[in-house]
C-alpha cells in the first residue's frame, strides 16, 4: 500500500480538526504555547504540533479497516503518539487505544497526560517492552522519518508481530518537495521500506526511492500541499 494524500478521497477534515483542537487544547495551551492558523482554501486548522492535517486520513483508513474486519471497534496503537489528542479522539469513538511513545523529547515527564486523555492506555517506553499484542491496527503520523533506517525496519517488523492475523499497520510520513531549499526529498526511502517489509506498491512512478519515481506525476496528483512545500504519503500493509 502506498497512498499520496488526497483530501477529496475521504471525508471533510474541518469537523475532525475542530474536535481534535477541542480535545487537545488544554494540553497544548499548558505545555506548548499554541499557534492556530486557519487555511481558507482547505478548510483546515493548523493546530501546532497536533498534526491534524494527517489524522483525517487515518480516520478514513481505520473506518475502511473496521469494515473489512467486520468490527464496530478496533484495538489500535498510535505509535509515537507524543501528547497529541488523536488517541483520545479514537478512544472517544469507541476504540481500545494504546498510545506508545519512548518520550525521547521528555514531554511526558512534564505532563500527566492521563489527566487530559483519560480513555487512552499509555506506554511511555520503547514499544518493544509493551506486553500487549493482537492489535487490529497500528498507525503512526510523522514518526518514521525521524527513525534511523536500520532501526526503522527492525521496529516495523516488531510492530508487524504485534498485529492479530488480519491486522494492518499504516504510517503517514512527511515528504518534502525537491524544490524546497535545504530539504532532502528522499530522506526516507519508501521503496526500500516497502521492499523490505513486503508491502505492495501499485505504481512505482509515485514511490520515492524507486528508479521509476516521477515527481511531476505526484505534483499533478496531489490536490493538497501544506504551504506549497510539503505533502503526506502513507505506506503500510496491503488490504
Amino acid at each position: 500500500m502506498l497512498v499520496w494524500e488526497d483530501k477529496e478521497q475521504f471525508q471533510d477534515t474541518t469537523e475532525i480538526a475542530a474536535e481534535l483542537e477541542r480535545i487537545g487544547r488544554p494540553v497544548i495551551d499548558r505545555y506548548n504555547k499554541p499557534k492556530v492558523l486557519h487555511d481558507q482554501e482547505n478548510g483546515r486548522y493548523w493546530f501546532k504540533h497536533s498534526k491534524v492535517w494527517e489524522y483525517p486520513f487515518a480516520v478514513w483508513w481505520l473506518k475502511q479497516l473496521a469494515e473489512r474486519l467486520g468490527k464496530q471497534s478496533l484495538k489500535v496503537m498510535d505509535f509515537g503518539c507524543w501528547l497529541c489528542p488523536f488517541p483520545e479522539y479514537l478512544a472517544q469513538q469507541g476504540h481500545e487505544v494504546w498510545g506508545v511513545d519512548d518520550d525521547s523529547w521528555g514531554y511526558f515527564k512534564q505532563c500527566d497526560v492521563g489527566e487530559y486523555y483519560p480513555h487512552v492506555n499509555y506506554h511511555v517506553a520503547d514499544v518493544r517492552t509493551l506486553g500487549e499484542s493482537d492489535f487490529d491496527a497500528i498507525i503512526s503520523c510523522s514518526v518514521l522519518e525521524h527513525i534511523e533506517p536500520v532501526l526503522r525496519i527492525d521496529l516495523l517488523k516488531h510492530l508487524g508481530g504485534m498485529l492479530q492475523p488480519d491486522g494492518k499497520q499504516m504510517h503517514l510520513v512527511d515528504f518534502y518537495f525537491p524544490e524546497m531549499p535545504g530539504r532532502d526529498s528522499q530522506r526516507m526511502n519508501f521503496h526500500q521500506v516497502a521492499a523490505k517489509m513486503g508491502w505492495g506498491v501499485p505504481d512505482l512512478s509515485l514511490c520515492p526511492g524507486a528508479d521509476e519515481f516521477h515527481f511531476p506525476l505526484v505534483r499533478n496528483r496531489i490536490r493538497f500541499v501544506r504551504k506549497d512545500l510539503e505533502a503526506r504519503i502513507a505506506t503500510g500493509d496491503d488490504w
